[in-house]
């Protein structure tokens, strides 16, 4: 399967996790596990302690720094989507308290308040198939949570000779090594500071008026010499959807989609999300931009980290 996603449960990926066996030696995954994860070395994350602005992110400056070492583990090359995350709560909600299921259902009712024409949103984004593959938002982080415990559950019941695996959110330090790896003060996943590519076309989803896309396909027609073929701004224009596939835009350069706007991802520690969303300004989708959040957003997804126990 070309596009083979471990953090959906099919029995493509079941069978495969039964045809084979890990053991601690062995820190390498097949080729198909691959196309879903990324391995980040174990090495050191340098992140920048940001002031906090009143829409509830930290924007780069020149506050303290902190230096870490990040120890080796997996992460997802793409943000959780729709489809996967029902498919977990059609397994949950059965054996599931009022209360349990409460903490773990998507609230559409959270698209109401951020979005202009909100009622398709809130009808249609989380269960029609034309959305399967955008990521999951307006869940908490106890759901998340409980999508990961899911998983590992999952794929360590197909495992072989005592091996398994947890997966969980990821803490800032693995999030931040996850989006730059050594390269420490690089600002986008995607290798450079440029916000369009030299086709007119945007690194990630953001939130760009006409006024600010003119101005960076001036500045790029200016570094290139050369024409730009424009393809975006009937997309800007248009805003028929906030968010963007998972696999939508450029990857980083170790192949993980999204690690900038598209949604903000969840952390271990509740109510911080890292990277930016689709309604974050251009510095505000920096590596280290972290949003602060009390509640399910239509801004907020998560991918998961793997390790080995």
């Amino acid at each position: 399967m070309k596009h083979f996603l471990i953090t959906g449960i099919t029995l493509s990926f079941l069978v495969l996790f039964n045809s084979f066996s890990l053991n601690e030696s062995d820190k390498e995954l097949p080729d198909l596990i691959r196309e879903a994860f990324t391995k980040i070395t174990s090495g050191k994350v340098v992140i920048i302690e940001e002031p906090e602005y009143a829409s509830g992110f930290a924007i780069a400056g020149t506050s303290d720094t902190t230096r870490m070492d990040v120890s080796e583990f997996y992460i997802s090359k793409y943000e959780v989507t729709n489809k996967e995350y029902q498919e977990f709560l059609k397994e949950y909600r059965p054996n599931a308290s009022a209360n349990d299921w409460d903490n773990v259902r998507i609230d559409s009712s959270k698209w109401m308040n951020h979005v202009t024409y909100a009622t398709p949103f809130v009808d249609h984004y989380h269960v029609h198939p034309a959305y399967e593959e955008y990521p999951v938002v307006n869940v908490s982080h106890e759901g998340a949570e409980a999508y990961c415990q899911w998983l590992t559950k999952k794929i360590n019941m197909q495992l072989e000779n005592g091996t398994s695996v947890t997966l969980r959110l990821p803490t800032r330090e693995e999030w931040v090594r996850a989006a730059r790896e050594d390269e420490h003060e690089l600002k986008y996943a995607w290798g450079n500071e440029e916000l369009i590519d030299k086709s007119g076309e945007l690194f990630c989803n953001f939130n760009i008026d006409k006024k600010a896309y003119n101005k960076l396909l001036s500045s790029q027609k200016k570094k290139t010499k050369r024409s730009v073929v424009v393809g975006t701004m009937d997309r800007l224009q248009s805003k028929v959807n906030v968010t963007s596939p998972v696999k939508a835009y450029t990857p980083s350069k170790n192949g993980l989609y999204n690690m900038n706007g598209n949604v903000a991802e969840m952390l271990n520690v509740k109510f911080v999300a890292m990277g930016g969303c689709w309604d974050s300004s251009s510095s505000e989708i920096q590596i280290e931009s972290e949003m602060h959040y009390i509640a399910p957003s239509p801004y907020i997804g998560f991918r998961p980290v793997m390790v080995f126990n």
